[in-house]
């Protein structure tokens, strides 16, 4: 199996040349507000089949195998120019086991309140949409659970831009025996200079609280609250030809356990996360050094925790890798969206390389069929 996924590996590379590329956002669904579709119907049907291989071998990661899709068919009535209401289904189907791992109602409402105000209520974008740092929000973590159900607000300005959420989890009645469970977060970005001559300088600020707890349950479990805080600066400088953007990203992490009684391994700790990339009309390169002392994220990539994920009392203090990525992907005018995604993680304590290749096909198209007056 292990020369199996290394040819696999290999000719994922050698296939790079073929393709174009574009960022993460092939992920996303369509939610824009079209002025001249107002009082329109239309059917959105958004799916994504996935395959995600990942070879690790690590005490601090088990490696596993991930295929299925995720389908959501929607109806949408856009009412006037600034207000777009969507109903549907979300399912989410793993290969391998009988039925739907989920299968959920879902309703948007998006109101374009000001010319740089967007807000959401009901199911809001999902996280990938939040441009996450990998350390604060794994990837895998979206295919195992693509829905945020809560409210959102996205801003953006001439000089700022922010995504303000929160995404409720589990709800609880009075006695229910569970806790109840939530995510809020900001993903920010000052707008220093904004493409002058090919060249930005960003300063971005992330904020990402996880809270497990309830006042109104029937069970005395001890109430947790996890955050990441970071910052950091991004350059970036853009060309006309075949490679198209360098970019520096340069961020500072720190974690903190907010709980009254801590249960973590670690109370706080911090990451550093320098990261070169190269956008060219092929593909996206990137790679990575990161250094974490006593990390740990409620939903990060554990790949960068300071804790296994495999032994419940194993866990070293610090923790250098260097990761590099490899990610292309192609638009279709049908809707079709093609992708193609490989990473490498090498810790360079342990002297082990671990490693991931997957392939994606997302279909996200609207189709108008009506009208009201």
């Amino acid at each position: 199996m292990k020369k199996i996924a290394q040819l696999l590996f290999s000719l994922f590379i050698s296939a790079f040349s073929l393709l174009a590329i574009e960022p993460n956002d092939i992920f996303l669904p369509n939610n824009e507000i079209n002025p001249g579709d107002s009082n329109r119907f239309s059917f959105d049907f958004y799916a994504n089949s996935f395959f995600k291989n990942n070879e690790y071998f690590s005490d601090f990661i088990e490696g596993y195998t991930v295929i299925g899709y995720i389908a959501e068919p929607r109806i949408s009535f856009q009412a006037g120019a600034n207000t777009k209401i969507s109903a549907g289904l979300s399912a989410l189907k793993f290969s391998g086991i009988e039925g739907f791992s989920s299968v959920a109602p879902i309703l948007t409402i998006h109101h374009k309140a000001t010319s740089f105000l967007d807000i959401f209520m009901g199911n809001i974008n999902e996280a990938l949409a939040h441009h996450l740092p990998e350390p604060i929000y794994g990837f895998d973590t979206y295919l195992y659970d693509p829905t945020e159900t809560g409210l959102q607000f996205l801003i953006n300005t001439k000089y700022f831009e922010s995504d303000v959420w929160v995404d409720w989890e589990h709800f609880i009645f009075k006695g229910d025996p569970l806790q109840e469970k939530l995510t809020g977060g900001t993903s920010s970005r000052i707008k220093v200079v904004n493409n002058t001559k090919g060249f930005s300088c960003y300063i971005p600020a992330y904020t990402v609280f996880r809270h497990k707890g309830g006042q109104i349950n029937s069970i005395d479990l001890p109430m947790q609250t996890i955050a990441n805080l970071s910052s950091g600066l991004i350059l970036e400088k853009n060309f006309e030809g075949n490679i198209e953007k360098i970019f520096f990203n340069g961020i500072y992490i720190r974690y903190l356990d907010m709980s009254p009684n801590i249960q973590t391994i670690f109370a706080n700790g911090y990451g550093w996360y320098p990261q070169l990339g190269l956008n060219t009309r092929w593909f996206t390169f990137t790679t990575a050094y990161w250094n974490g002392y006593h990390y740990f994220s409620s939903k990060g990539e554990p790949m960068f925790h300071n804790t296994s994920s495999v032994y419940k009392d194993m866990w070293v203090a610090r923790r250098e890798m260097i990761t590099s990525k490899v990610s292309l992907s192609r638009r279709y005018r049908n809707g079709l969206r093609l992708g193609v995604r490989c990473e490498s993680y090498y810790d360079l304590g342990a002297a082990t390389l671990e490693y991931s290749y997957s392939f994606f096909l997302v279909f996200d198209r609207s189709f108008l069929f009506g009208s009201a007056q």
